[in-house]
């Protein structure tokens, strides 16, 4: 019976101890990419181009390089792709233009840039940028 009981300790202790180990390896997972972006102007009207600039830096204790390719993306209102490019990251530098179509509704729009290593990561450690494009021939859309 003893035994039966030290069993099923040493089961216990031995899961307790592969979940912690699990966790800290999850603590530790941490993102080295830093992407700084940036655009000419917040304010837009439809039809316009979007020029950006993005700058890629690594913490230093990690790898040399980890990301050659940076995603820059532009979501409307409702959170829906409205354009996206992929552009080679030269020397830590990333230069680009996104067309803004006539046809864009007026409102608030997202920037996103990221590399396919932070997507490990929640949609909020990306960099993003909130920019305005406005439409003349359509009306502001109503408050929420």
């Amino acid at each position: 019976m003893l035994s039966i009981y030290k069993n099923i300790g040493i089961t216990i202790i031995l899961i307790l101890f592969i979940s912690v180990a699990g966790l800290a390896q999850m603590l530790e997972f941490k993102n080295v990419e830093k992407i700084e972006l940036v655009t000419d102007r917040a304010l837009y009207v439809s039809g316009e181009t979007i020029w950006y600039t993005a700058y890629y830096s690594m913490s230093e204790d990690s790898p040399k390089e980890l990301s050659s390719i940076l995603y820059v993306e532009l979501f409307d209102n409702d959170l829906k792709l409205v354009t996206s490019q992929k552009v080679e990251i030269c020397d830590g530098l990333v230069s680009g233009k996104i067309l803004i179509t006539e046809q864009s509704i007026t409102g608030y729009y997202i920037l996103r840039a990221y590399t396919r290593y932070q997507e490990n990561f929640p949609v909020s450690k990306m960099t993003s940028l909130v920019i305005s494009i406005v439409n003349p021939t359509h009306p502001l859309p109503g408050i929420k």
